[in-house]
């Protein structure tokens, strides 16, 4: 995990300095910004094949598929042969027709993922008043590994991630074409729509309100209990696809290192609730974090009925990457925001080492350095 510790504070150093140069110098701002981006990018791209489970899963053979392809209409009978999702496929296909290196697609879909995320931190760090470069270092540190190999699922939580500020601002049109984009790369974001209409909700002091959050509450502890056969259901009346079996039945390495996200989980859901009136939040996202972080660790309960489930959660967790930085920025003295940051790091650089590292979830570590011809498809 070391070398990957030095490119998370390398990408929070170059994003640091140009939160600071933004109004002094616009050239450092940008090259600092791009570098922020691209050096965490780089890494990914230059990985051999193997770091990252799905890259033997899916991202070689898809992108292997769309190199061999004679045309357009070869991705579309891909498309629906594989049943993997269309806007990944056609990037693919895109990229495939300028190049036959595996690295540039995997430095490309990582680029998206860090791009989606850094606006996502600079946008909301003016709505909340928070650190966009500590921001940026939190996703570093919890979703970087993450990416390398749930790559489809991602981006979408990238995109959906970038259109919380459009939940916040009623933007309708804006959010759900982004939504229609997140859907291409993934169709379990299609569980983070709902989130725009639950919004107003959580925000409004009516009694009413209240008893919807309460009884929303209890659907969803219902929902855990008949999770599977709600998803059977659904897939059967053709509501949803097929692939929605995946979180009902496959089962895997997850359920060795559930005490260690369980302990995340309700770590971040405690902080939220104990603090949150403390924090520099608007008052009226109080409640709206809140509910996220319910739906967060609800959700990822899911994953005692099938640990697969438990990917449903990281759409609702990643959002929660905004309130720790509220956290330490609610503290008055300069000294404590500093000693608290350093407290933050140094637990979740732990979190990061136990969960990618020692129980090498999503198989990201050891990092190995691939630039040879064995990446180039045939």
């Amino acid at each position: 995990m070391f070398i990957y510790i030095v490119i998370f504070l390398l990408a929070f150093l170059l994003s640091a300095i140009a939160e600071k140069m933004k109004n002094d110098s616009k050239r450092i701002y940008v090259i600092c910004t791009i570098l922020a981006i691209l050096i965490p990018a780089v890494m990914a791209g230059l990985r051999a094949s193997g770091v990252g489970t799905d890259t033997k899963v899916y991202i070689d053979w898809v992108f292997k598929s769309s190199v061999k392809s004679k045309g357009i209409v070869d991705i579309f009978i891909f498309i629906k042969t594989s049943k993997v999702e269309p806007l990944y496929c056609l990037l693919n296909f895109i990229v495939s027709r300028f190049t036959n290196n595996l690295s540039i697609m995997y430095f490309l879909l990582e680029l998206i993922f860090l791009t989606f995320s850094y606006l996502a931190c600079k946008v909301m760090s003016k709505k909340l008043n928070i650190s966009c470069s500590f921001t940026y270092l939190v996703i570093l540190l919890l979703f970087f590994n993450k990416s390398l190999n749930l790559c489809r699922q991602s981006l979408s939580m990238a995109i959906c991630l970038f259109s919380l500020q459009y939940i916040l601002s009623r933007d309708w049109k804006k959010f759900f074409l982004l939504m229609i984009l997140a859907l291409g790369f993934h169709n379990s974001s299609v569980l983070f729509i709902p989130l725009y209409f639950i919004y107003p909700i959580t925000i409004s002091e009516k009694n009413s309100s209240k008893a919807f959050k309460i009884l929303s509450l209890i659907v969803l502890v219902l929902c855990i209990v008949f999770f599977k056969q709600i998803v059977v259901l659904l897939v059967s009346k053709g509501i949803i696809s097929s692939k929605f079996l995946n979180y009902v039945y496959l089962f895997g390495k997850e359920n060795n290192i559930k005490f260690i996200e369980i302990i995340t989980q309700l770590g971040i859901l405690i902080i939220t609730l104990l603090f949150s009136k403390n924090l520099k939040l608007h008052s009226k996202y109080n409640d709206f974090f809140i509910y996220i972080a319910f739906l967060s660790f609800i959700t990822f309960l899911f994953g005692f009925n099938a640990s697969y489930s438990q990917r449903i959660s990281y759409y609702f967790s990643m959002c929660l990457v905004f309130v720790i930085p509220q956290f330490i920025s609610s503290l008055s003295k300069r000294r404590d925001q500093f000693f608290m940051s350093v407290l933050v790091f140094v637990v979740l650089c732990t979190y990061s080492c136990l969960y990618y590292g020692k129980y090498s979830f999503d198989q990201t570590v050891p990092y190995i350095v691939d630039v040879s011809e064995n990446k180039l498809v045939d």
